[in-house]
């Protein structure tokens, strides 16, 4: 758990304001309401918080992971003529680009260019 006594003003005004932005609501003595009707003090709320935020890094990197094994296989199967399979792999890379939020330029770009032009 978060220590209270530990943080710097800066820090419980700004686990004040995150707090106030998911919907929790603030009672006296630095209780906390979640918008589940949970009541902890602000430590416990701030440590959640910072449970959460860990959470979404690891699915970040989850996605980067996957992502990265998506291309890969994409290429395995266009080198070894297995085009249905690199349009699978190609797809799920585009999908996880997407959703991932990464905005990672397509890997296949200049080879899509190559097959316009001819």
């Amino acid at each position: 758990m978060a220590d209270i006594a530990e943080m710097t003003d800066t820090e419980l005004n700004s686990y004040r304001d995150v707090l106030k932005e998911q919907g929790w609501q603030e009672q006296a003595c630095d209780y906390w309401v979640s918008p589940y009707g949970i009541r902890m003090t602000l430590g416990q709320a701030a440590s959640v918080v910072i449970a959460a935020k860990g959470m979404e890094q690891r699915q970040e990197h989850d996605f980067e992971i996957h992502l990265r094994e998506a291309e890969e296989k994409a290429w395995e199967s266009l080198a070894r003529y297995k085009f249905q399979m690199f349009g699978y792999w190609a797809a799920i890379w585009v999908h996880l680009n997407r959703i991932g939020g990464f905005r990672k330029p397509n890997p296949w770009a200049d080879l899509v260019k190559e097959a316009r032009e001819r």
